[in-house]
């Protein structure tokens, strides 16, 4: 829509200061109206062209940053000493990738969750509407049931995060929440 009235802008301009008679928006030549109908439709045509390309170059952008960090991630997770630096790096990692804060719970022998372990950007403060004991419910249905639950779904949509079960072969192992 913007492009179009540029374009229709840019015709008027054209008229007013470069044909005859200048100064005013009266054409004499037959050929005139032709030429202003192919100055807009170049015009249109261009706006949209560059638009387009506006808009695959900041998909290409993301798609990059996304394969940026996950590759770093698989490297970083191919020299993680252990289970609690495995999810630490995975966990910053998905923060980094959606820049919002995660928790994340890990199963435990008796078959519930650990306290949450919070991960932002930045250290900053754990929002505190995502750990009282309805979030942990939500959580707790999410690894029971290995199904994805919470913010934006239709199971538990009132939670404040969105909660996705870590899987393993056949079970969940630890649920991840995006707040």
């Amino acid at each position: 829509a913007c492009g179009a009235l540029i374009s229709l802008l840019s015709v008027f301009a054209f008229n007013y200061f470069f044909t005859q008679p200048l100064h005013t928006f009266q054409v004499y030549l037959p050929s005139y109206p032709m030429t202003f109908v192919i100055m807009f439709v170049a015009s249109t045509l261009a706006t949209s062209l560059v638009t387009r390309i506006k808009r695959q170059s900041k998909q290409a952008a993301r798609k990059a940053y996304r394969m940026e960090v996950l590759l770093e991630t698989s490297q970083m997770l191919q020299t993680a000493p252990g289970e609690e630096e495995i999810i630490r790096l995975t966990a910053l990692q998905l923060v980094r990738l959606i820049g919002e804060p995660v928790v994340f719970f890990k199963s435990q022998q008796n078959g519930l969750l650990s306290a949450p372990l919070t991960f932002t950007l930045d250290n900053s403060v754990f929002p505190p509407d995502a750990l009282g004991e309805d979030e942990r419910a939500v959580a707790y249905w999410t690894f029971k049931n290995n199904q994805h639950a919470g913010n934006s779904t239709n199971t538990l949509p009132n939670a404040r995060c969105l909660y996705y079960a870590v899987r393993g072969k056949d079970t969940a192992l630890a649920v991840a929440g995006i707040y």
